[in-house]
């Protein structure tokens, strides 16, 4: 969300070919969508609420309706799991829904964005841009894949979980199951 507020990206390839520079925008007072409220997209909102932003939020069909969080968000961030319900669950019609302005984020999984629809929506400048984390197929991507292509957009090979961190954490955490498990045993 900073990059894109910041146009870090933009920014970073502008600097090293000599070429002008963007300003950004403040996350302070922009209204933040969060399409699944389980451990992440809690935390997501906590650090949106450090940023002066406003929260609306949405969970298994309560809080605020999907279409209000489309209409109204600056930007959307995407936290739901890849379900039935879910697949393609952001397509051009909700995408047609955002202003202009806002960007979409998705970190949860590929298929619950439509990655054709979100390549139109940029191509034609229907939102400002988008970051994904996560594709329909898992990275390395092939060549010519065509979201890749799309202006205003972040993409990174599914690393946003992947630090030294959170490794040592999911290894700590499949120890402990392991050790609850064989304790049922005895």
């Amino acid at each position: 969300m900073i990059a894109l507020a910041r146009n870090i990206v933009t920014n970073a390839i502008n600097i090293h070919h000599g070429a002008a520079t963007n300003s950004g925008t403040e996350l302070r007072g922009k209204v933040l969508g969060i399409i699944g409220l389980g451990a992440i997209g809690n935390e997501v909102a906590r650090l949106a609420d450090a940023f002066g932003m406003e929260v609306l939020s949405h969970n298994r069909g309560s809080g605020t309706p999907l279409d209000e969080i489309f209409a109204k968000s600056d930007y959307v961030s995407i936290h739901v799991p890849l379900v039935e319900e879910t697949r393609g669950l952001v397509n051009l019609q909700r995408l047609k829904q955002m202003k202009p302005t806002a960007f979409i984020i998705n970190t949860a999984r590929g298929p619950i964005i439509d990655g054709a629809a979100l390549r139109q929506a940029l191509e034609e400048g229907i939102i400002a841009g988008a970051a994904v984390d996560v594709f329909d197929v898992e990275p390395p991507l092939p060549e010519n894949y065509p979201l890749l292509d799309s202006p205003n957009l972040i993409a990174t090979p599914h690393l946003g979980f992947n630090t030294k961190e959170a490794v040592k954490q999911k290894g700590r955490i499949a120890l402990q199951n392991i050790l609850e498990f064989l304790k049922q045993d005895s």
